[in-house]
């Protein structure tokens, strides 16, 4: 009995198309994904963390701090002063200068003084004694559009930045201060955060106290590297640091909560 042979196939034909037919409608795209614009289309985490950017034309109140009311110290400021007007002007930021000794009332008082009648949207606080340059704005200027606060890293050699690290350690671990250098002559600020904060500290401290507050207050602060700029002396107040730090510590000064 032979085998049966094996039968083919059947084979698909596409139908022709008929002659004064109307085409198929084409398959609808899908819709685009919907962007997140809104901070109720975040998580809470995420809403809490996202910071709106700042409009290129935002105005700028620069606080230069001086250590004391010599004509030295003045001219250093007025130059320092004079460069940052120039730098924003290039980049058509209106700016308006405080100029502000830090003797004999000390930093918090100084910065106080400066700030708490800012209408601008950005506060740049300059402590150096040089002039900035664009390479010491600009990054400063980008990276405040995702936070509140920016403070300038200032590039060194190894052995500076170990006795940085382990000038920051204690407040890192006791305090949660996030910026790796601590006496930086160069800060910007969002106007409203800034003004959250209540200072104590008359001397250099005062750069670890807003910080701190500001990490408390669940503020955005970021770091940035800048070229070297010298700082003025933040103690020219006198040495209160053992006091600052105890007073911070004991019995910190917080803004009250609105009712």
């Amino acid at each position: 009995m032979g085998q049966s042979k094996p039968q083919p196939k059947p084979r698909l034909v596409k139908p022709a198309p008929v002659r004064g037919a109307a085409p198929s409608p084409p398959k609808p795209a899908p819709p685009p994904p919907k962007p997140v614009n809104d901070l109720a289309d975040l998580d809470p985490f995420e809403a809490k963390m996202k910071r709106d950017p700042l409009p290129t034309s935002s105005e700028v109140r620069v606080v230069v701090l001086i250590a004391r009311e010599t004509e030295t110290d003045r001219a250093d400021g007025e130059a320092v002063a004079q460069s940052l007007t120039t730098l924003l002007s290039e980049r058509r930021r209106p700016s308006e200068v405080r100029i502000e000794p830090i003797a004999p009332d000390g930093v918090a008082a100084a910065l106080t003084r400066a700030t708490q009648d800012a209408e601008q949207p950005i506060i740049l606080i300059a402590a150096s004694r040089q002039p900035w340059t664009a390479a010491h704005l600009d990054p400063l200027l980008q990276v405040l559009d995702l936070a509140d606060h920016v403070v300038g890293h200032r590039r060194a050699g190894w052995f500076v930045e170990l006795k940085r690290m382990l000038a920051r350690w204690p407040w890192r671990f006791l305090m949660a201060v996030p910026a790796f250098d601590l006496n930086s002559p160069a800060s910007i600020h969002r106007r409203d955060p800034w003004k959250g904060l209540i200072l104590q500290s008359r001397g250099r401290f005062a750069q670890v106290e807003w910080l701190a507050k500001a990490t408390f207050q669940t503020q955005i602060v970021s770091t940035v590297p800048i070229p070297p700029l010298d700082s003025i002396d933040l103690d020219a107040a006198g040495p209160h640091g053992v006091a600052d730090r105890w007073a911070v510590l004991t019995q910190p000064r917080f803004q009250p909560n609105p009712a």
